[in-house]
């Protein structure tokens, strides 16, 4: 006659920590950002910046810009 297999979890499988990752709370929210918008000298110079890194790549790479869109 043959044996019934035990059920369940094998005793070598590892074990956690016993933190099972519950939910995060609905209405924890995060702390209020500390840090003000930019203002328009700054948008403006970071927007210049990336430009001359786009164009700078672009130069670097031999590609050929793709069109402006129209009223800009």
């Amino acid at each position: 006659m043959r044996e019934m297999p035990i059920l369940g979890e094998p005793q070598n499988i590892p074990r956690g920590d016993g933190n099972t990752g519950s939910y995060p709370a609905v209405h924890d929210m995060p702390a209020a950002r500390d840090t003000k918008p930019m203002t328009e000298d700054e948008r403006k110079k970071a927007e210049a910046e990336l430009a001359a890194a786009r164009d700078q790549q672009e130069a670097a790479t031999n590609t050929v810009p793709p069109p402006k869109p129209p009223g800009k």
